[in-house]
């Protein structure tokens, strides 16, 4: 059995923070956090065949999909 491990996951404003990269740190999950400004916009964006967890940690957004729909999320709210 791994030791337990403690990422630094402190967000840092417009940049990308990868948490997790797949093997050895994990069995196959990776994971990054993205903090955004008022009015930025994280943009198009595929994960192909992988799932993405998207939580919200503070404010309000908008999500949008592909079949042109869109939800407004916020502070608290995972999807």
């Amino acid at each position: 059995m791994r030791e337990p491990r403690l990422i630094n996951a402190t967000p840092r404003n417009g940049d990308y923070l990868e948490l997790l990269s797949g093997p050895p740190q994990s069995v196959a999950m990776r994971s990054g956090c993205v903090t955004l400004r008022a009015d930025e916009t994280v943009g198009w964006h595929t994960t192909g065949a992988r799932e993405e967890l998207i939580i919200v940690l503070a404010g309000t957004g908008e999500a949008c999909f592909r079949e042109k729909t869109s939800i407004t999320v916020r502070a608290g709210a995972a999807m």
